[in-house]
């Protein structure tokens, strides 16, 4: 099968089977439990604080010998599949989160079709610790089971070559490497190998949405949780985002503008632009290009905006910094975003642009804050970015994983 008739194929599978199940949602046919079942209408009232929601995004991934189709998102009602595309070295990678190698694994799928659904997979780990760093950890509503392997190894998950098709949905697979830890949040996750054609593929899609237990069939790609643990789940479906290795800072920044109360509550905003195209209309250098975009503007409460720009977790680098605390630095990665700033803040330093951004947006800009929000937990020592900084006045550094924790704090 070619990688575009697998995107084809899984776009297709996945939003009409969830059109379906918000169909029957919004008619009163059914409802849906903690454990993602269906129950009858009569039973309501007991499930009458819990909302399902649904994903908004579809991350399909060529990995050369598999391709991928994961559901992304919670959002409170159905309205299609934004598809992004992704690249991944191996399928050890993409759900092991660190390496191309599975040592050790805990668990071989070597069925030609399998399903695998309420598990979360660990390595010996606390994770009430680790909750608070991936605060869906923390819910126990979603009705998994918890699986611990306690030898050592790396990724918890191997394929093998007789592993045809599978289904992965709602399962929390908790990775380790040496100290450290990552989270993957898998609501619903389409594997298939490359030499598999559609009709193995839609015979383990039929398997995996169309499971029964206690008479009672599973519904699989959407989440279900109480009203003041939704944002657990968002939080959790971001993670899995921006902890994917390789995964391009566009897909992140999409992520985001699908689920614009992440942006509202953490920078207590009522107003952003996500990707607005501003044109030089004045300048003291020639610049390079006709415009600037930057990733989002955001409204702050006197009513003028600023300015943030999106890199990645950075997940392969150790150090968001480099160098002796006296000569202490950025890493080049960092160093782009930057100067991205830098760019953008002179930009709206200048009249006519500034008149431009009104006339096409209706916004002012005055002594804007200029963010990078760039790196994780594991590389981003807040020291070591304060010496860093020293060099560039007025732009901040917030990592992932903050940025994150900020919004469930809110």
């Amino acid at each position: 099968m070619k990688f575009t008739e697998f995107k084809k194929y899984a776009h297709e599978l996945w939003t009409g089977y969830l059109n379906t199940i918000y169909k029957q949602q919004k008619a009163g046919i059914l409802i849906t439990d903690a454990a993602n079942s269906e129950v009858p209408n009569s039973q309501a009232s007991s499930s009458s604080d819990k909302v399902i929601l649904y994903p908004n995004m579809l991350l399909v991934t060529d990995m050369g010998s598999h391709f991928v189709a994961e559901l992304i998102g919670a959002v409170d009602s159905f309205n299609g599949l934004i598809e992004k595309e992704h690249k991944e070295r191996s399928i050890t990678r993409y759900f092991g989160q660190f390496g191309n190698v599975a040592s050790n694994p805990g668990f071989k799928i070597n069925r030609p079709d399998f399903v695998m659904h309420h598990l979360c997979l660990a390595r010996p780990s606390d994770l009430s610790e680790l909750s608070n760093r991936y605060p869906q950890l923390s819910l126990t509503v979603l009705g998994q089971s918890i699986i611990y392997f306690s030898e050592e190894g790396s990724s918890l998950i191997e394929f093998s070559d007789e592993s045809n098709c599978c289904m992965i949905w709602n399962c929390v697979i908790v990775n380790k490497y040496e100290n450290l830890f990552r989270c993957k949040n898998v609501l619903a996750a389409l594997i298939v190998k490359k030499s598999a054609g559609k009709p193995k593929m839609l015979d383990i899609f039929e398997k995996a949405t169309n499971m029964v237990v206690d008479n009672e069939r599973l519904v699989a790609g959407v989440s279900v949780v109480k009203r003041d643990e939704a944002s657990l789940i968002v939080a959790g479906q971001f993670q899995n985002m921006y902890m994917s290795p390789g995964i391009r800072e566009t897909t992140i920044g999409e992520f985001l503008h699908q689920h614009p109360d992440i942006i509202k509550k953490v920078f207590k905003t009522d107003a952003f632009l996500y990707e607005a195209s501003f044109d030089w209309i004045e300048y003291r250098n020639t610049p390079k290009g006709s415009q600037i975009r930057p990733d989002l503007m955001i409204k702050r409460a006197d009513g003028h905006y600023d300015i943030y720009d999106l890199k990645t977790a950075l997940l392969t680098k150790s150090r968001v910094t480099k160098g002796k605390s006296n000569r202490r630095r950025f890493i080049d990665g960092v160093m782009e975003g930057v100067g991205q700033l830098a760019n953008y803040r002179e930009y709206f330093s200048l009249p006519q642009n500034l008149a431009f951004a009104n006339s096409r947006y209706g916004i002012t800009v005055s002594n804007p804050k200029c963010v990078l929000i760039v790196g994780n937990y594991d590389n981003s020592l807040v020291e070591e970015i304060s010496e860093a900084s020293r060099m560039f006045d007025g732009i901040e550094i917030i990592d992932y994983d903050t940025f994150c924790k900020l919004f469930v704090a809110s």
